[in-house]
Order: structure tokens, then C-alpha cells, then sequence
């Protein structure tokens, strides 16, 4: 029996970012306000590389659509990209409603990630948020495009 929980307690701590961080962005398991902030983040990190082009514009609409995203949030996309939040206080509001992780989900969905730039904006984001690098990574692999 000692064996076993030993190996089951091994399994779990390689494992437990991927265990104790969510294995899908799903927005409709977020409350209204949590689904507002990661439509903003998506638009603000489309932001990231100096605009928003048609290509980036369809991409963040693929990706609300995939996440489970409703007409509250399609209908709020036009309005976050051309009035774009501050980032501090997205950032601010992601730490404390404990979405940290679902802001840099968002961010990869919405981003060209192939561009050094948007790499460069990751990196700046999972810092700022105190995302450690196992959840970086793990987030990374799932969502990676």
C-alpha cells in the first residue's frame, strides 16, 4: 500500500500543473465579469504586435467560438478592440478574480504565436501574472496553434 501511494503522490506531483490548472478555456464555466476580462485580453494581446489585422480579428473570433463564448461576449469583441482597457488594471483584475492562467490561455488563443513579438509578449505576460514556467509550458502544449 506504501508503494502504491508513493507512486500515485509521484504521478501527481509531475503532473499536478496540468491537474490543478484547467485542461480547457471553457468561458461558460466563468462568471460574466471573468468572461469580460479574458475578451479584453485577447484583444489586448492581439495588440501586441502593433494592430489588429483581419487575419488576428478572425483568429480571436475562432477561438471565442471554440471556447464556448455567447453573444454577450461576440458582441463586446468590436467594442474591447477599439477601446482597449489599460493593461495594468487587466492584469490587476485577472491576479484577483485568480484567472492568471486563463488570461495567458486567452492570450495564446488570440496570438500569431509563431512571431517573435507576440513571443516577447507571452513571456512579458506570464511574468507579470507569476505564471511559473511548468504552467507556461503546460499551457504552451495545449493550446499551442
Amino acid at each position: 500500500m506504501e508503494a502504491l501511494a508513493v507512486k500515485v503522490l509521484h504521478g501527481w506531483l509531475q503532473n499536478r500543473h496540468q491537474t490543478l490548472f484547467p485542461l480547457t478555456l471553457n468561458l461558460r464555466s466563468l462568471d460574466a465579469s471573468g468572461r469580460e476580462l479574458l475578451v479584453h485580453m485577447m484583444a489586448t494581446a492581439a495588440e501586441a504586435d502593433g494592430g489588429v489585422d483581419a487575419k488576428e480579428r478572425e483568429r480571436i473570433e475562432r477561438a471565442l467560438a471554440a471556447t464556448g463564448a455567447g453573444e454577450a461576449e461576440r458582441r463586446l469583441l468590436p467594442q474591447a478592440m477599439r477601446q482597449p482597457r489599460p493593461l495594468g488594471q487587466l492584469l490587476r483584475e485577472a491576479q484577483e478574480a485568480h484567472l492568471g492562467a486563463h488570461a495567458y490561455a486567452a492570450s495564446l488563443l488570440a496570438l500569431d504565436q509563431r512571431s517573435r513579438v507576440n513571443q516577447a509578449w507571452l513571456d512579458y505576460l506570464a511574468a507579470r501574472l507569476g505564471l511559473p514556467a511548468e504552467v507556461t509550458n503546460s499551457l504552451n502544449r495545449r493550446y499551442r496553434t
